[in-house]
């Protein structure tokens, strides 16, 4: 099933993957890894974080990032660290 934008994190994240995976919206899953799936290089991941980190106005610590391998485990995490902001 592709990723679809339910709601506005899962909008922003997979337009930073479309943007800097260079792939069309049909070839994106929830489930897919960034690295073994999409062939994301870490350069692109990295400006994928920053990216939706800024444009959703959280930060996240590097340690939470680094249990992350898939675009559902990504939404998940922001989805977490927003329900937190006051």
């Amino acid at each position: 099933m592709m990723a679809e934008a339910s709601d506005a994190v899962t909008k922003v994240v997979l337009d930073a993957i479309l943007e800097h995976g260079n792939l069309l919206p049909q070839d994106v899953l929830l489930t897919d890894s960034f690295i073994d799936d999409l062939r994301m290089g870490s350069d692109d991941c990295t400006a994928l974080i920053l990216e939706v980190e800024k444009k959703l106005n959280v930060a996240i610590p590097p340690k939470e990032w680094r249990l992350v391998n898939t675009v559902g485990e990504t939404c998940e995490l922001l989805r977490k660290y927003l329900a937190q902001k006051p």
